[in-house]
């Protein structure tokens, strides 16, 4: 199955990795990374739609802009 990797991080030092199951979508979990895009000027919650699980590829429902697993800012 295609999964993307979390390392959780304890004293800079990663103590665990976890294979996460990507979902069909992230809801209020990561930030636009487009400044323009309305969940960035809005109180709204974000919407992405996972276009590639196997290189974690995101796209806004909103202003359609692409990100990847790299790129995630976590709310």
């Amino acid at each position: 199955g295609s999964a993307c990797e979390t390392e959780h991080i304890r004293d800079y030092e990663v103590v665990e990795k976890k294979e996460v199951q990507m979902p069909d979508e992230l809801k209020a979990i990561i930030k636009c990374a487009n400044p323009k895009c309305i969940t960035n000027n809005e109180p709204m919650a974000t919407l992405f739609h996972v276009v590639d699980k196997d290189n974690c590829i995101v796209k806004c429902h909103y202003c359609e802009k692409e990100q990847k697993r790299e790129e995630f800012t976590i709310i």
